[in-house]
């Protein structure tokens, strides 16, 4: 509520002298709420109830200040509720301050700790990439060897065929080759290399396990830590007892 000056009472002054007797006005009607003379009760105010000015007025005053007591006291409740509120609003913005704090810390180390175990999983899969790559290059070079002694054999024989005095001659021969040829293919190994799962044992905190769940890439089972193994940049010897660890499987489509 908005409380100024305009809202409150706002008398005129009344002139010292009255108009009509031209006698000072010391006396107050309570019944018109004016100030009058002394004339004026004998004639126009002798039924009103009226009292000299200097008598009347200090018990006025003082009911007016009795009235005001209640609202004072009220003032006084209000400071005091101001100033437990500005002392409670500080203690918020504190602990506001002292929580943005401590979440940026908190996520500043989860971070820290998730490209840690990231850098960790993707050093351990490079390696274990590679060593299947090279698995991948030695059969491919196999299979070129293999491929060559069979297409060599197979244009030698069309072209003894095409004759049919040099067949009849070797063709005991050729058959040799041909039986020796496909012994061998025996003792080839043909089945295509296949991309199995490749475990990577990180230790990593409990914060980063759900993390991890969420990724569509990976899925995870937990491992007793006496049966896992260290693995990645620092933690090789490391006593893997004292750590908790994550069996990550890379998921292939």
């Amino acid at each position: 509520r908005k409380n100024s000056e305009e809202n409150f009472p706002n008398p005129q002054p009344e002139q010292v002298v009255c108009k009509a007797h031209q006698e000072l006005l010391k006396i107050y009607c309570f019944e018109c709420n004016k100030l009058i003379c002394r004339d004026c009760t004998v004639k126009d105010h002798k039924d009103d109830a009226f009292e000299f000015v200097s008598k009347c007025a200090p018990q006025v005053r003082l009911g007016l200040q009795e009235s005001l007591r209640p609202l004072q006291n009220t003032r006084a409740q209000i400071r005091t509720v101001q100033k437990q509120l500005e002392q409670e609003k500080n203690e918020f913005i504190a602990q506001k301050t002292h929580l943005e704090n401590a979440i940026n810390r908190s996520f500043d180390e989860m971070v820290r700790i998730v490209e840690q175990c990231r850098l960790q999983m993707l050093t351990t899969s490079y390696k274990r990439f590679e060593e299947r790559a090279s698995a991948f290059t030695a059969q491919e070079k196999c299979l070129g060897v293999y491929d060559t002694e069979i297409q060599s054999l197979v244009e030698f024989v069309e072209h003894c065929t095409e004759r049919d005095e040099e067949m009849l001659l070797i063709h005991k021969e050729l058959r040799h080759k041909i039986e020796e040829l496909r012994h061998e293919c025996d003792t080839w190994d043909l089945d295509p290399a296949v991309i199995p799962n490749i475990d990577v044992v990180i230790a990593c905190p409990d914060e980063v396990k759900s993390l991890i769940q969420k990724s569509s890439y990976v899925t995870m089972c937990m491992a007793e830590p006496s049966m896992c193994r260290a693995e990645g940049p620092g933690m090789e010897g490391a006593e893997t007892k004292t750590r908790t660890h994550l069996v990550v499987h890379t998921v292939y489509s």
